[in-house]
Order: structure tokens, then C-alpha cells, then sequence
């Protein structure tokens, strides 16, 4: 006789109002993703940062994940703005957590989680205090035997741009992988370009003397340092839809990074003609930007050969420009490039002052090649 028990359904991802005056909770909304949030783990830890400061960090990862240290390891923050970075349903979470990978949101200072002394405790002539905070939230992620350095990747964009990219720079053997999109990087002159006159409350200005001694100690492209080994990183920007950040931030650094380095790890950029910051991206765009997070786990994954996996998009009018390795060849159809014979170092400052002339200039020219590095 078939048994008459009905099958459990799955718990969906769920937001829900609370009624604080009736102490009543009620659904808000609920993710049609076919997810059950019953598969997973969710955590939250508190870490000390290098002040003793303790900060709290959300984990994510498959229920009854042996934590051995060998799991790829998804790391990203904020930490600016008073900006809050509160748990939430991802996509890009759920399939890694689903692969056997552990996704980490660290809630640094800078944010808004703790009102405004949480922020202003980085910023400004404090902004050290964040890149610390997210420093402390992976020796924490590899203290706990969640992962390794080896298996750690790190991504943020915008502020968070600038947050990997002193990771990079500070703690470069704390990693294996970097994913920086739209960065702020030169910190000597980002107020020089499109909006950055806006963010000087956020950092300060380096017109300033006083403010120049605490931005100058630790700007990501003044502490690049020749011969140090660096992990592989992927700069990601463009110039449409794109009035915050000047895409030159990702496209100086990249061939200095490239330059400098001296590890055989890839340094890239992924440059597209219709990217945008934030929501500012057309949606064939942020189709195509989902092979990004890929990096993370190609390279951090215990494998012993390397394979990029980057997305092409399918426009073969306008596309976008992968800069890296020796070759400067265009695929055919696609509209996209992989570029990159390393610059000069004083070629990067006068490119500085035409944001995207290099890279549009090296989308016309080339030959085909597929998107993989062995």
C-alpha cells in the first residue's frame, strides 16, 4: 500500500515583517528559487581584528561540510559609506555553498551595522581599521578550518574594490585569488576623477598634507611592491554607465600588478564597453558577469592546472577586453580581447588622464584565442 505521508517542501529562502507592538512575525516575501534553506548552515561568528576589536561575520555552507581546511573559500565585505552588508538571499552564495563551498560576509567597520560610530570608526583617518577587520575575518576563516590560504578568494567592488585590493597589497599570502570590480585604487588622486570629489568626506583628500600621511599609508598603487608574490587577480570595470569610478583605476593597475608580481599567477582585467557600477549594467552584461565568480574557485581549488574560466559576451558589436599574458588577440565574433604586454610605469600615469582610450583602443586590434590559461 503506497504510504499516504506527504513530502516535506522545501524551506524557501523567506523575508519576514515583525510586527513589533503586537510581537507578531508574518512572511514578507519568499524567494521562488528552488532552494531549501534547510540544506545549509548559516553562521554567525564574531573575530577579533587586530585592535581587539571583535566583529561579526555571516558564514554559509553545506550542511555537514567537514571543516578540514580544503574548501574553497568565498570572502567579501564593504565596510564604507554606513552602508549595511546584512545576510540576505544569493544566488552566487547558495551555488557555492551547493558545491561544497563556504561563502563569508564580514561586517567590517565603515558599514551601518552598529549606527554611525561603527562607521566613522572607518573612515577617514580610520579607513585602516577596515582593511584590518577584513584581514582578521580571513585568519579567522583559516584559524577555524574552514579553509586554507590556499583555497581563500576574496571579491568587492566599488569601496570593496578598494578593500580586496588592500588585502592584496598588505596580505598578499593570506589569499589565492582576487576578484576587484570598478576599484578605487590610486587614493592620491581618486577625487580627481568623475564624481571622487563626492567620497572626500568618506577618505579625506591627499591635497591635504595632514590627510595625505594617513591616505598614502596604505593606497593600494603606491604599496605594489616589485617581486612580491601576488595571487591571481581579475580587475573588472568599464565606461558605459559608469560615472563613479574611472575605469583607469583598473587599467593602471593591472599591468603594474603584472609588471611587479613575482609569482607565475595570472593577472587580468576584464573590461567591458557596456559595464556599469552597481545596478548600472544591461542585463546581457550581468548574465555574462556570472562567469566571473568562477575565478574564485579555479584557482583556489586544489587542482594542479589553472583554467580561468571568463565570460564572453555575445554581442559581436560591443564587448569587452581581457588583459593579461602576452598576447593581444581578439575573438572573433564576440567582441571581446585578451590583451596585456605590461606598461611602463610612466605610460600609466598619462593614460591616467584618458579613462578607457587604451582599452577601447586595444579592442580593435587582434586575432582569435579562447578564454583559458593554463
Amino acid at each position: 500500500m503506497p504510504s499516504t505521508a506527504s513530502t516535506p517542501s522545501p524551506r524557501r529562502p523567506t523575508i519576514y515583517a515583525y510586527d513589533v507592538a503586537g510581537g507578531k512575525a508574518s512572511t514578507f516575501f519568499r524567494q521562488s528559487a528552488k532552494v531549501d534553506s534547510g540544506n545549509f548552515t548559516l553562521e554567525q561568528v564574531w573575530y577579533p581584528s587586530k585592535d581587539g576589536t571583535k566583529v561579526p561575520m555571516f558564514v554559509l555552507y553545506k550542511k555537514g561540510l567537514k571543516l578540514d581546511g580544503s574548501h574553497p573559500t568565498y570572502l567579501t565585505g564593504y565596510g564604507g559609506f554606513n552602508q549595511t552588508s546584512l545576510p540576505g538571499f544569493s544566488s552566487t552564495a547558495v551555488a557555492w555553498a551547493e558545491n561544497g563551498g563556504v561563502f563569508a560576509l564580514a561586517n567590517l567597520r565603515g558599514g551601518g551595522e552598529f549606527g554611525e560610530p561603527w562607521h566613522q570608526a572607518g573612515m577617514l583617518d580610520k579607513k585602516q581599521n577596515v582593511f584590518d577587520d577584513f584581514a582578521g575575518a580571513a585568519q579567522y576563516l583559516i584559524a577555524k578550518k574552514y579553509t586554507s590560504a590556499a583555497h581563500l578568494g576574496v571579491a568587492g567592488g566599488s569601496n570593496g574594490g578598494l578593500l580586496v585590493t588592500a588585502m592584496l597589497t598588505q596580505h598578499p599570502d593570506l589569499v589565492k585569488a582576487v576578484v576587484c570590480s570598478y576599484p578605487l585604487i590610486d587614493m592620491l588622486r581618486f577625487q580627481k576623477f568623475l564624481v571622487g570629489s563626492y567620497w572626500v568626506p568618506e577618505y579625506g583628500s591627499a591635497d591635504d598634507a595632514e590627510q595625505f600621511k594617513y591616505i598614502y599609508a596604505y593606497s593600494p598603487y603606491q604599496h605594489v611592491k616589485k617581486g612580491t608574490k601576488y595571487p591571481s587577480v581579475l580587475f573588472i570595470t568599464g565606461d558605459g554607465r559608469h560615472a563613479r569610478v574611472a575605469a583607469a583605476r583598473a587599467q593602471d593597475e593591472r599591468p603594474f600588478m603584472q609588471a611587479s608580481t613575482g609569482s607565475q599567477n595570472p593577472v587580468l582585467l576584464r573590461y567591458h564597453v557596456s559595464g556599469g557600477h552597481s545596478c548600472g549594467e544591461p542585463l546581457n552584461v550581468v548574465v555574462n558577469n556570472a562567469g566571473r565568480d568562477s575565478f574564485v574557485p579555479e584557482v583556489a581549488a586544489p587542482v594542479k592546472k589553472t583554467t580561468l574560466i571568463l565570460s564572453v559576451p555575445r554581442s559581436p558589436s560591443r564587448g569587452s577586453v581581457l588583459r593579461g599574458g602576452a598576447e593581444d588577440r581578439r575573438l572573433r565574433g564576440h567582441g571581446s580581447a585578451v590583451t596585456g604586454a605590461p606598461l611602463d610605469r610612466s605610460r600609466l600615469h598619462r593614460r591616467a588622464a584618458q579613462p578607457g582610450a587604451a582599452a577601447a583602443a586595444a579592442s580593435s586590434r587582434g586575432r582569435g584565442v579562447p578564454c583559458s590559461r593554463a
